[in-house]
């Protein structure tokens, strides 16, 4: 059983906007919101119009109730929710751009980036960012299939009771990964 729609119709002039909108370019929600209300004008019950739209009818019943509300500004598109970005696409190039150089073709005394001096460079001598974490540094990176690892060491004293001992080094580059071990000198 249908339930009993109480929404008026809208005018021959709303009608027509409507119909205008149409032929510009709307989101997804608009153009749904638009052809309810259209398809109201036209008699259709609340079940019909959700057959026609291929929705739930009780999102045909609440876009009517905010064509009753609001009139036709329930058709424009709703503001983007969530926090606004923090960091602009021209920062983010900038940070990608100095991922992919060497620290020691900028003067630096590191032969790979690590996060934490790259953080600082970005912050301190750069001044692409006033701060960042290394968390959110990490998955922008990641982004752009850039990734820094720690170089891991293997303890030599741990290792000392081995007779392959020595220490592991782990050297990473853009999207590739080797690890040298030198071996202890045999005994």
């Amino acid at each position: 059983m249908t339930r009993t729609l109480t929404v008026r119709k809208p005018t021959r002039r709303e009608s027509q906007e409507l119909e205008l909108m149409l032929e510009d370019e709307l989101s997804s929600q608009a153009r749904r919101r638009a052809e309810t209300i259209l398809y109201h004008a036209l008699g259709l019950n609340g079940r019909q119009l959700a057959e026609a739209l291929h929705v739930h009818p009780n999102t045909v019943y609440a876009d009517l109730q905010a064509f009753e509300r609001e009139g036709l500004a329930c058709v424009r598109p709703l503001p983007v929710g969530g926090t606004p970005r923090r960091i602009s696409d021209q920062q983010r190039n900038a940070i990608w751009h100095w991922a992919e150089c060497l620290p020691r073709d900028l003067g630096l005394p590191d032969p790979r980036w690590t996060l934490t001096n790259f953080r600082e460079f970005l912050v301190k001598r750069e001044r692409v960012l006033k701060r960042i974490s290394l968390e959110h540094l990490r998955r922008l990176l990641k982004k752009k299939e850039i990734r820094f690892r720690r170089v891991a060491r293997v303890d030599e004293h741990r290792n000392a009771r081995s007779r392959n001992a020595g220490s592991t080094t782990t050297h990473w580059t853009r999207r590739h990964h080797r690890t040298c071990r030198t071996m202890a000198p045999s005994q």
